[in-house]
């Protein structure tokens, strides 16, 4: 541990960060204008082109040159409303500068600070310190130091006036208002108090105006401020309650001749072991040639593969870790979602990587498709890679349903044969077909029967009396049969009797899929008029995607469907918008929902339309 005299100097480093001179003229003094990080957030005030984002710069610049991450580790946030801190980004301590462009990187970047600082408050706690600067200066026996972090938001006007940011308005409050003392250090520039601005300010120690109309300059100190020349780089701050004249230093004599060899400098001094990880964001498309570089992990798409032993369909939004699913645990899926969003490029993604992994599992493929043809590209890819797969591909709603009670009687049988070759050790009566839809009254809840019973052969004689059957006895030497379920009339009322039929026998293999050997994709989830249906329907899938915003989903049309459980006020809060290629994964039978970023398909399957 460090001696007193030694770990004080860790505090006074953050404590003393030159941005400037300001004239004492009752001193007769033009003293350096310090911050002190550790008990001060700042304000910066000033119109356009008066140097408010020069004096930012300036404590980038700064805090880099005397920071010692070996003493006190920094973590630098930056909300970037006016895109002109980016060429400052690599800068080491920096972990991430976005712009408004994607909301969910924004809400990635509070969450984050809210975690470091939550983080930072429970490590004084068992330091039993009140705050960083106590936990500095008399460093306790401890494995684990609190950080210091710096957010900074260039133009809060224009973040306070976006709607879709008004959920982090509270918490950037109580970032101001507690996070001093835990390690916290808020910067913002704005060029007015308008919008909501005043309310930050009780909580803001430092507080500099450039080139401000005196009424403004009035409602930002709440005096009157001296008179100074209109030069660039020349303002107003207030020191212990006192308003001085100041000068901001330059981060460069010349930003565009000195900024990369700093950057690289930094770069090169700061070890590798003290520099934060920076923020991950996805800023285009998701493929397997930069897969790796979108993951804190850096494994590539094929080691991810192979050792998940699943399908990788995408990457988490927030954490950036693989989601897979297990092709035997996802027995039946559902995919919801509006046009031109992915729905084709994630069940290609499906298709695709459970015939690669499993391909002399499936020995059938069966398509059920309507007029839009929308199958017709993956069909072809499957015969021209897969020719010992057979492909059954259904247009008529009545010969699909035929072909389903047709398999719904030969699988029970073949079902019921293995059972009765099963070794018993105790008698059991023939376990009933599992369907969902057995306890409904009237005649939907028959239809499986009947159907059974008029197409199933007739047993040989020497079936008859059956011995005692095994409950969930595999069918032996199946290969698996995959159904896709594209077309539209599964979700139109104008199917009638038909349709309920064909729902009901889905039903029965859904619900014995394991047994029977089958998987299922609804690829193309619609809305049913018949909200019953629509139940019935959403009640088959084990696992779920989504490809809109659940959200406005929930609201408008998901309150019987997969994701009917969910809150739309709530989903609102906890997720942004979606743009294209971004989604939610529904682990049903694990209750868990992750938002993630879909992986682009890398299988070259024709392309018909996209939906």
């Amino acid at each position: 541990m460090m001696s007193k005299d030694e770990s004080a100097s860790r505090s006074e480093t953050v404590r003393r960060l030159k941005v400037g001179i300001y004239d004492a003229p009752l001193d007769q003094l033009q003293p350096d204008l310090t911050i002190d990080l550790l008990s001060s957030n700042v304000a910066v005030f000033g119109s356009k082109q008066s140097g408010k984002t020069t004096f930012i710069k300036n404590i980038l610049v700064r805090l880099h040159e005397i920071m010692k991450p070996q003493e006190l580790a920094e973590e630098i946030y930056i909300l970037d409303m006016n895109s002109t801190m980016g060429d400052y980004e690599k800068l080491p301590f920096v972990c991430c500068c976005i712009d408004d462009s994607n909301e969910e990187d924004v809400k990635t970047l509070f969450k984050t600070v809210e975690d470091a600082l939550k983080q930072n408050n429970d490590l004084l706690k068992q330091s039993k310190c009140s705050n960083i600067a106590q936990f500095l200066d008399d460093p306790p026996a401890s494995e684990e130091s609190p950080k210091h972090i710096t957010l900074i938001i260039e133009n809060l006007n224009a973040f306070l006036g976006e709607e879709r940011f008004s959920l982090y308005h509270d918490l950037l409050v109580n970032f101001c208002r507690d996070g001093n003392s835990k390690g916290l250090t808020v910067i913002f520039s704005a060029n007015g108090t308008t919008g909501g601005i005043s309310r930050y300010l009780p909580n803001m120690e430092t507080i500099v105006a450039f080139n401000m109309p005196n009424d403004q300059s009035m409602d930002i100190f709440n005096e009157k401020p001296p008179q100074i020349l209109h030069v660039a780089g020349r303002g107003i701050v207030r020191l212990q309650s006192k308003l001085y004249e100041f000068h901001g230093f330059l981060p460069f004599a010349s930003e565009k001749q000195e900024l990369l060899p700093f950057v690289q400098t930094m770069n090169e001094r700061i070890p590798s072991e003290y520099k934060p990880t920076r923020l991950l964001s996805f800023t285009k498309s998701l493929t397997v040639d930069n897969f790796a570089e979108n993951t804190y992990t850096k494994m590539s798409y094929q080691q991810v593969t192979e050792q998940e032993k699943g399908i990788v369909i995408g990457l988490d939004y927030y954490y950036h870790k693989p989601v897979c699913i297990v092709p035997d645990e996802s027995r039946c899926i559902g995919i919801y979602g509006k046009k031109s969003f992915g729905k084709t490029n994630l069940l290609n993604l499906l298709v695709c990587s459970m015939l690669q992994q499993n391909a002399e599992r499936i020995g059938h493929v069966v398509l059920f498709d309507d007029g839009r043809d929308e199958l017709k590209g993956l069909m072809q890819f499957i015969q021209e890679n897969y020719k010992d797969i057979t492909i059954t591909h259904f247009l008529d709603r009545t010969l699909f349903r035929t072909h389903v009670a047709n398999l719904c009687s030969e699988r029970t049988a073949a079902a019921n044969a293995a059972a009765a070759a099963a070794p018993q050790t105790q008698p059991k009566s023939p376990p009933p077909v599992k369907n969902r839809r057995d306890s409904r009254s009237g005649w939907m809840a028959q239809t499986v029967d009947r159907q059974i019973e008029k197409e199933a052969p007739k047993p040989q004689k020497e079936a008859a009396p059956s011995p005692p059957r095994q409950e969930a006895a595999q069918i032996p030497e199946k290969k698996e049969m995959l159904f896709i379920i594209q077309s539209k009339s599964m979700y139109q009322s104008s199917a009638g009797q038909i349709g309920a039929q064909l729902e009901d026998l889905l039903s029965v293999l859904i619900n014995n899929a394991e047994q029977y050997h089958m998987s299922f994709i609804f690829s193309d989830i619609k809305r049913h008029p018949t909200i019953d249906m629509e139940t019935m329907i959403s009640s088959f899938f084990t696992k779920a995607f989504l490809l809109n915003d659940i959200a406005d989903f929930v609201e408008n049309k998901g309150s019987k469907t997969a994701f009917g459980e969910f809150d739309a006020k709530e989903m609102k809060k906890e997720y942004a918008k979606c743009e294209r290629g971004d989604g939610y994964f529904f682990d049903i039978s694990r209750d868990v929902l992750i938002k993630m970023k879909f992986l682009k398909s890398p299988f070259n399957v024709p392309e018909k339309t996209n939906n």
